[in-house]
């Protein structure tokens, strides 16, 4: 009897087993469930306060402070860092991204101003970002930017299993990611990423383990709160991020988040970044720099910046000098000849005019328009030009 029991009891825990396993989502539907939480946030206003602690080789330590404040709308950002003596603003839209930064060098009064624009596929850009530091989008080992987690699976990326697993914390689905190293250089060596997915806050991420096959490295990042907020949105409070080296520890962060208003009207007037008027803007998708106003509209005419450009500016100065000397050459020699007469002999005529048309040319070519303008004077004076011009005006028909 006692034996039958036991048959029958160790039969109930199977169906247990196996009922809990068909419970398990499988990667696109975690994919599914995950961004169903996160598109719940349409738009999303908060402070990120970051404090770090390195332990140094040496055995000592030493910390650092950051913070960030955050704009979002469907297709736009907007963000403010300040990191010690390092001040940064950027706005992302259209995948364009558009900096301006501040550093004070240390003992200096005087800011040094930089405003660059560039292309960026993702939105996800600084690594203060709270869709990146809440683990609500995945960054990719040894790369920076975030992207969400449907988008990161390429031939380099294999999701190998997804598992349910329960502590004293709460129930997790478990999705186990392993990262090869791919093409573009990107991902250099072997890792294993494990993403658990909490049940509790409608699937979003509570904590990322990273490791890095055939060495000690080891990254830990866990969600330490969630609050809920209107319409059953859940968004991280705290988060501690640790890397170890082995069993000891390298590096410990904890991020903070404050202020977050999440769904309410942000204006487009947010998305703006006041300029110091007159910097110099390096525009890497036009290849150029420019002076720009306060609101970053250009107030000069283009300066080229990229190689080619610097290459043809070169060439079309030496071209412009070549026949400019060659111009000035026969000019000169058209003031001589014109004091003998020059009418004396038609080869002077064909004198006068490669003399005036390597002016010409020279002048054409010159690649700055106030030079080029100042030096046509000598050209309307050059002698072979008049002297042309009445040879053919004079000129009697033959008979």
């Amino acid at each position: 009897m006692r034996l039958l029991f036991s048959v029958f009891i160790l039969i109930i825990q199977c169906f247990i087993i196996r009922a809990d396993e068909n419970n398990t989502l499988s990667f696109e539907e975690l994919c599914i469930q995950n961004k169903k939480q996160i598109d719940l946030i349409q738009t999303l206003h908060c402070r990120v306060e970051s404090g770090n602690i390195l332990n140094l080789p040496n055995g000592k330590t030493r910390s650092s402070k950051r913070e960030g404040e955050f704009w979002y709308i469907p297709g736009q950002v907007k963000a403010r860092i300040i990191d010690a003596n390092f001040n940064q603003e950027y706005t992302w839209k259209d995948s364009i991204l558009k900096q301006f930064s501040t550093t004070t060098e240390p003992g200096s009064d005087t800011p040094l101003y930089s405003a660059i624009h560039s292309n960026s596929d993702t939105r996800y850009i600084h690594n203060l970002d709270p869709f990146l530091v809440g683990l609500m989008v995945i960054n990719p080992p040894e790369t920076v930017n975030g992207a969400p987690l449907s988008q990161i699976l390429n031939k380099s990326v294999i999701a190998k299993k997804t598992e349910n697993k329960t502590d004293e914390n709460g129930e997790y689905i478990v999705l186990n990611l392993e990262f090869k190293p791919n093409n573009d250089q990107t991902i250099k060596s072997d890792w294993n990423l494990e993403l658990y997915f909490d049940k509790s806050v409608n699937f979003l991420v509570k904590k990322a383990i990273y490791t890095q096959i055939k060495t000690n490295f080891r990254r830990i990042i866990e969600v330490t709160n969630f609050k809920r907020y209107n319409n059953g949105i859940f968004f991280p409070d705290s988060i501690v991020n640790r890397s170890f080296d082995g069993d000891k520890l390298t590096k410990l962060t904890i991020a903070k988040f404050t202020n977050v208003v999440i769904n309410e009207k942000i204006t487009e007037e947010t998305f703006n970044i006041q300029y110091p008027h007159g910097i110099l803007l390096t525009d890497n998708i036009k290849k150029t720099n420019y002076n720009i106003n306060k609101n970053g509209d250009p107030i000069e005419k283009n300066i080229p910046n990229n190689q080619n450009s610097q290459l043809l500016f070169k060439i079309q100065l030496i071209l412009s000098l070549i026949h400019l000397s060659i111009g000035i050459f026969f000019v000169s020699y058209n003031f001589l000849i014109l004091s003998i007469n020059w009418q004396k002999s038609k080869k002077l005529s064909y004198v006068l005019l490669l003399g005036s048309l390597n002016m010409f040319v020279g002048l054409l070519l010159f690649p700055s328009t106030i030079v080029r303008f100042f030096c046509w004077t000598p050209f309307f004076i050059d002698p072979g030009c008049w002297a042309l011009c009445s040879s053919f005006i004079g000129r009697k028909p033959r008979n």
